[in-house]
């Protein structure tokens, strides 16, 4: 903001001294004349506080810094105010990105671009993920709190290791539930029966706990 005066100064020296007065029919008109400007006329003044000429400075000190032209467009970002549900997630173009606990129930605003998705609280960049397709998810394990890791990652594993050490009946009753070709789609029942543990005590869930395999 401190150098906005003099840029605009600049604006205006080019509008008025390079432009005004041409007649100029296409933008290739333009850009021709533009050049023609910069390096035999307005190049080659003698600038009134360096005391040098501006393509002379420019060719010893600003040339050499300058970096390649981009190879491919300009990456034009996605905006959008994405709400954080429940479960840690938060939408950007119909993706899914998990944010940690404390965001659950704020709206932030997020930035997607080819690679990467940031999202900010206000002005404070909180959390990047790599950008996913539309239906896909990217998901950080710090993001939950230990009690939902698991169910997030589906970690079957560490459910069976949770009931077993509730007891030996508890354990097998549980490895019995998660077995099957789809074991998430019982890890609520899972999570059901370590909730009676905590609440009726391992002792009186072993004694009710069937030697059997569930009903599948």
């Amino acid at each position: 903001m401190r150098r906005k005066a003099r840029v605009e100064r600049t604006v205006r020296l080019v509008r008025d001294d390079c432009f005004a007065g041409e007649h100029l029919r296409t933008l290739d008109d333009a850009r021709a004349r533009g050049r023609s400007w910069c390096e035999c006329d307005y190049g080659l003044r003698r600038h009134t506080r360096t005391q040098r000429l501006p393509k002379e400075h420019f060719e010893a000190v600003e040339k050499p810094a300058l970096l390649p032209a981009p190879a491919e467009p300009y990456d034009v970002p996605l905006w959008c105010e994405p709400k954080v549900a429940r479960d840690h997630f938060a939408q950007v173009a119909k993706a899914l990105y998990t944010l940690p606990t404390r965001f659950i129930g704020k709206t932030l605003r997020a930035r997607a671009d080819r690679a990467m998705v940031r999202f900010y609280d206000g002005t404070l960049l909180v959390k990047i993920h790599a950008r996913q397709p539309p239906g896909g998810k990217s998901i950080d394990p710090n993001d939950f709190p230990p009690e939902k890791t698991a169910y997030a990652l589906r970690d079957v594993a560490f459910l069976q290791r949770e009931a077993a050490k509730h007891g030996p009946e508890t354990g097998r009753f549980a490895k019995a539930l998660l077995d099957g070709p789809l074991p998430w789609a019982r890890m609520r029942q899972v999570y059901a029966l370590l909730g009676l543990c905590k609440r009726y005590g391992d002792a009186r869930v072993e004694e009710t706990a069937p030697s059997r395999s569930p009903p599948r």
